[in-house]
This record gives structure tokens, sequence and C-alpha cells, in this order.
């Protein structure tokens, strides 16, 4: 459960008690998810009535996938935890190209993706489902594989880099339950 989940990954009860209030340079909308209810849907009704209980994502960004898959499992009144994967650095695109200097924030060379994150989460009223987990892909990969989690779908869409990506898709695909 969400409180067990925390405290295997953090040590707390609610990492959210522990994050300070952050000052966003951009919200997450869950109307702009690359991922749609009918997506959903689909999903769901392949899994045949199988119970969802974890879900992870990998590469959370802002924050509008993981609200609008938070809004759809409340919707749905589907009791699943969703993890959210992310070092919160930005891509090597989120870097250089100016497109992304508001989102990226960083000024102080310090990027403001995880403030953004949290923000849009806390405003969409998700940070009873969504647990963050900052660190690499690779390294949630483990972690959740020590900790004998069993996971029952993941949305990949993380730094769609050609090595990279194939080798997430074996990493989490070994997770699924």
């Amino acid at each position: 459960d969400f409180k067990q989940i925390n405290n295997d990954l953090f040590g707390v009860d609610n990492v959210y008690d522990s994050i300070q209030f952050c000052s966003p340079t951009h919200y997450g909308n869950p109307s702009g998810a690359h991922v749609s209810e009918k997506d959903m849907d689909y999903l769901f009704e392949r899994l045949d009535g199988k119970e969802v209980r974890l879900i992870v994502e990998v590469g959370s960004f802002c924050g509008s996938s993981a609200s609008f898959i938070a809004d759809y499992l409340k919707d749905h009144n589907i009791p699943s935890i969703l993890i959210c994967v992310d070092t919160w650095c930005g891509d090597i695109n989120m870097w250089l190209k100016g497109a992304f200097s508001t989102i990226m924030g960083k000024s102080d060379g310090q990027p403001k993706l995880f403030d953004n994150f949290i923000s849009t989460i806390r405003k969409y009223g998700h940070d009873d489902v969504v647990i963050p987990l900052r660190v690499s892909s690779v390294v949630a990969a483990r972690m959740i594989e020590v900790l004998k989690y069993k996971v029952d779908m993941v949305y990949l869409d993380s730094a769609h880099e050609a090595g990279e990506t194939f080798m997430e898709l074996n990493l989490y695909y070994d997770l699924l339950s």
C-alpha cells in the first residue's frame, strides 16, 4: 500500500510530508498527457478483470500523464498506486534547446522539473496515489526487483534514446506480474 511503499523507499510514511513547498515554472496538465482514456480502457480490458495494484510510470516530466492516470484510477475506483520514476534532470534536448527554458528553469544550474512535477501532483490532489521515485530508470527497476514488488502495468515514456529505451523495455517487462 501507499504507506508501505513510502517506508520501503524513503523510510517515512508519506514522502510528501518532507518535500518543501516549491514555486513551479510550469504545471503539467492531464489533458496534455500522451495517454488517453481510450488507451487506458483498452489496457484494462486486456487485463480481463485482473486486479491492478501497482503501476510504474518511467519518465514523468511535469506530471501530466501521472495526473491523467491518477484521475483515471480514481474515476474508475481502481485502488492502485502509481510510482513515477524520473531523475527530473531533463534530457539533452531540454538542456540545449531554448523551447524548454521556462519548463527547465535552470538559471541556477538546477532544473526545476521536480518542483514542477510535485506542484502538478499537489494541484490535482494526487499525492495520495502518486509516489515520486527520483532515480534513474535502471536504479528504479533494480529497486523494484529487490523489493519484490508485483508490477501490474508499466507506462514507459522516458528518454527516447535508441539504446536506452530498448534496455528500459527489457528491464520493466521483466518486472511485470
